[in-house]
């Protein structure tokens, strides 16, 4: 692939405004609220803002830069302001945590409130089901319940990270650290920010490889596209 090429669409990430009921993690869950129960709240700017975003998720560049292993895919939890040492109120400590990563390595940024469905639609199907199978700490419930019952509480955010030297999967981890806090190096996000008694919040999540980006970002564009079509445009 051509660097200019790279640059150009790299430039249209970073230059994405989304529509104004996304603009923080607040908004996005007033706004993702009153769709659901069918109140019209999209202007035509934000039809073409949110149509935008579909097109840059389903370049074919963005797929190429995921494949190279230059661009990867995470996404920041519900409630992150319950991390230690973060800022109290929850965008404040989305924005730590981006900060963490490096503003300039995460070219795109999308705030939304997720359903179960899509939770599902993005971890897949296995990981759902092998989570299905472990007792949580709740009498009764999976592991599965509880977590999906976490990641739709409250807003998340995805992202882009970006890493031309390549290794952007590897990167990623490096700086999030292991699942399990207790686990992770201290200078690592969850090292730093989150403890075992947190879970399931260990605040950031991010993809296992490149084909996992991919796929975690097929379902991020048809998350946008179901917005599309709670705001009546399709």
């Amino acid at each position: 692939m051509d660097k200019s090429e790279k640059e150009k669409f790299l430039d249209a990430l970073r230059g994405y405004e989304p529509p104004t009921g996304f603009s923080s993690r607040a908004a996005a869950k007033l706004t993702v609220e009153k769709l659901r129960g069918d109140e019209k709240v999209f202007v035509p700017e934000d039809i073409e803002r949110l149509e935008s975003l579909d097109g840059l998720l389903a370049a074919a560049v963005l797929g190429q830069l995921v494949n190279d292993n230059e661009m990867t895919l995470g996404m920041i939890k519900p409630r992150t302001n319950e991390g230690i040492g973060l800022p109290d109120t929850d965008d404040e400590a989305a924005l730590a945590i981006i900060d963490a990563i490096g503003l300039e390595k995460v070219p795109l940024q999308f705030h939304t409130l997720l359903d179960e469905s899509q939770t599902k639609r993005f971890y897949g199907e296995e990981t759902i089901a092998r989570l299905s199978q472990i007792p949580s700490e709740v009498a009764g419930e999976s592991v599965a319940e509880g977590y999906l019952r976490f990641i739709t509480s409250d807003p998340v955010t995805m992202m882009l990270a970006s890493r031309s030297a390549g290794g952007a999967v590897e990167w990623l981890k490096e700086i999030v650290g292991a699942t399990r806090p207790s686990q992770a190096r201290p200078d690592s996000i969850r090292g730093r920010h989150a403890r075992d008694s947190m879970l399931p919040n260990n605040l950031i999540h991010r993809s296992d490889t490149p084909i996992d980006a991919m796929r975690e970002i097929e379902a991020f564009r048809s998350i946008v596209g179901e917005l599309l079509v709670l705001g009546g445009d399709r």
